[in-house]
């Protein structure tokens, strides 16, 4: 399975692609529910719309130095994350892929998201994503550390 390296300013963690395209489709349904996202909010969400449909294998990038160069805009991604952790918990211990397809699928290839996977393992990309926008992850690509997710 394809990994990537999920960084901000330098510093980030590496993670199973599989696993982070389920986290950002939550984090895509969070967005779909505010109010009146900004425009900065909505192109955020369609990278992550297309890098859970798996168009980066292995080189799944975020942009997140691009999105979050203000403070205001790192207070509301950090909000945004808040709410995909509140949706992840709202749906039980185990997660049914399937609510995915109201918001990320893509109809030209048919792909379908079908499957179960454990909260916990959501909920920790979550808190992966938390502390690299906060500062707190320190890894650098070159570090020989494995997370398991």
């Amino acid at each position: 399975m394809a990994s990537s390296f999920i960084d901000y300013e330098g510093r980030g963690f590496w993670i199973k692609d599989d696993i982070l395209e389920i986290a950002l489709g939550y984090v895509c349904i969070a967005i779909s529910h505010l109010k009146d996202p900004s425009h900065w909010l909505l192109e955020m969400q369609q990278l992550f719309k297309d890098n859970s449909l798996g168009y980066y294998s292995s080189y799944m990038h975020l942009n997140l130095e691009e999105f979050l160069g203000e403070e205001s805009s790192k207070t509301s991604f950090l909000n945004v994350l808040d709410n995909t952790r509140e949706i992840v918990i709202a749906e039980g211990d185990m997660l049914d892929l399937t609510i995915l397809n109201r918001y990320i699928c893509d109809e030209k290839l048919k792909d379908v998201w079908q499957g179960k996977v454990e909260q916990q393992r959501v909920l920790k990309v979550i808190s992966y994503l938390n502390k690299l926008v906060s500062g707190e992850i320190k890894t650098l690509p070159s570090d020989p550390i494995d997370y398991f997710f």
